[in-house]
């Protein structure tokens, strides 16, 4: 029982500093946590997820001449981090190191992970 309690809250904490660094948790997986912005300059101001299940804005990613990009290392319209926590795997994919390094300075701010 003690495990279970520590992995419950282990995954609160992880949680309250995942949505903290501006992510938000999806709901139909809770372990899974996005963070997704337009990467244009002059684009939308924002970029949710439900505009990308809805309005398909991974379906035609396309490549942004580096002028024209928000975050220079991320070559596509939409720049995503997506963090997975599960108990026995934990998994982050992105398409924009910026994203990451906001991400890890989040973290070492936050110090509680």
């Amino acid at each position: 029982m003690v495990c279970v309690n520590l992995l419950v809250f282990f995954f609160m904490l992880r949680r309250e500093v995942q949505i903290n660094a501006g992510f938000t948790q999806v709901t139909s997986d809770k372990c899974v946590f996005v963070k997704i912005e337009n990467n244009i300059i002059g684009g939308p101001a924002s970029l949710s997820p439900e505009d990308v299940i809805h309005h398909g804005a991974f379906v035609s990613i396309s490549n942004v001449p580096p002028a024209q990009r928000i975050h220079p290392s991320c070559p596509h319209n939409v720049a995503a981090l997506f963090i997975i926590i599960y108990v026995d795997n934990n998994a982050l994919s992105h398409n924009c190191d910026e994203h990451v390094e906001q991400f890890e300075a989040s973290i070492a701010e936050d110090a509680r992970i």
